[in-house]
């Protein structure tokens, strides 16, 4: 209540004593979006842009990105539980390592990457349905 105080004298100490309105902005014409000519701006040199060696000249991605990309290390040991997928849980949870999440349909969970945490999805039937780390 009292920022509305300070702000409401405020606005009262600008004023010129008269009634005081916000003129509406000129009108201004609306640019096409996307690749166009070149706007000329007064007392601005022209110039060439070159992108040329900054990434932007080319595609967004490249297929030595994908190849860098392709694996991520498995610190939680996900990729040797594969065979697991479709089995009860049940069945294997107490072989699963410390502080792995089971995370069942319409759990919450936190979204904190921790790379050597097993996470195991459980289906609405209690079967694996995807084992990860994260």
């Amino acid at each position: 209540m009292k920022r509305l105080l300070v702000i409401c004298m405020f606005l009262a100490a600008c004023g010129n004593g008269s009634d005081t309105y916000v003129e509406s902005p000129p009108d201004v014409q609306s640019l096409p979006l996307g690749p166009g000519p070149a706007i000329d701006v007064p007392g601005q040199p022209e110039t060439d842009l070159d992108f040329s060696g900054t990434g932007m000249d080319g595609p967004a991605e490249d297929e030595s990105d994908e190849e860098d990309k392709a694996k991520v290390p498995d610190m939680c040991g996900a990729d040797e539980r594969q065979d697991l997928l479709g089995q009860p849980l049940d069945l294997h949870r107490a072989d699963m390592p410390e502080g792995s999440r089971f995370i069942e349909p319409g759990s919450i969970i936190t979204q904190d990457y921790r790379p050597q945490r097993l996470n195991v999805n459980v289906d609405d039937k209690g079967s694996i349905s995807r084992i990860w780390c994260g």
